[in-house]
């Protein structure tokens, strides 16, 4: 049986419709909540519906770059599971890198020649287990010592602190990336491709400053000038 016949069968389609439902049934609560309170800050009912409004408008632009990387996920871990954690998480690349990650542990690409229910399985595990228990834990555990945490590592120096960040962030997706930048000669295809998607990608950021809706578009242009590139050279 194809793994994305399991992927999308009615059994995983209830399991995320159940998260789902609770992500729902939360977002009711917190905003009967901030109703409720609303008069302890001085807001009147008015004010939380007309910010309630903002911040629907506001949410249509991350939501669109949110359903281009579902659509990524779609054809290589199912609906279901794409759904369910861009509905909990809301963050294409961290899932995209984390169901990766899943896969390249497994010795497969992701989406690949050999990618099947053992290696979903294993992206699943890497998007559903570990990376949310991390981030769970790390909420509980050092949430109240983050700030202390955050001067000792920082020295309170704001600057060297967003380097720290800068820094990271930068060799974790560098070294995501490399391994298709290494197939120029091997698979070009997958090179330009990622290498279209890291140009257009960096032209987002630097053009953003100028075009703030670029922030939340940039990685749905980035993914589908990549692919484009990467069919075309293909």
């Amino acid at each position: 049986m194809d793994y994305l016949q399991i992927a999308n069968s009615w059994p995983v389609w209830l399991c995320a419709g159940a998260c789902v439902a609770i992500i729902v049934v939360q977002a009711v609560a917190f905003a009967k909540l901030c109703y409720k309170n609303a008069p302890l800050v001085g807001l009147s009912k008015a004010d939380c519906s007309k910010s309630f409004k903002c911040g629907m408008v506001t949410a249509i632009g991350p939501s669109l770059s949110c359903f281009i990387g579902a659509i990524s996920m779609i054809t290589v871990v199912g609906g279901p599971l794409a759904w369910m954690r861009l509905s909990m998480i809301g963050a294409a690349p961290t899932e995209l890198t984390a169901a990766t990650t899943g896969a390249a542990a497994y010795g497969v690409e992701l989406g690949g020649a050999g990618y099947d229910i053992y290696a979903m399985a294993n992206s699943w595990l890497t998007i559903m287990a570990l990376n949310g228990c991390g981030w769970l834990l790390v909420v509980v555990l050092l949430t109240p010592r983050m700030e202390s945490l955050r001067q000792k590592v920082g020295g309170g120096d704001e600057v060297w602190l967003g380097l720290i960040t800068c820094s990271a962030s930068i060799g974790l997706f560098g070294y995501m990336a490399s391994q298709y930048y290494n197939k120029i000669v091997v698979d070009p295809a997958q090179a330009w491709s990622c290498i279209a998607g890291t140009v257009v990608m960096v032209a987002c950021v630097k053009l953003s400053k100028k075009m703030p809706w670029l922030k939340e578009y940039g990685l749905g242009i980035a993914i589908v000038i990549g692919i484009v590139v990467g069919a075309l050279v293909r």
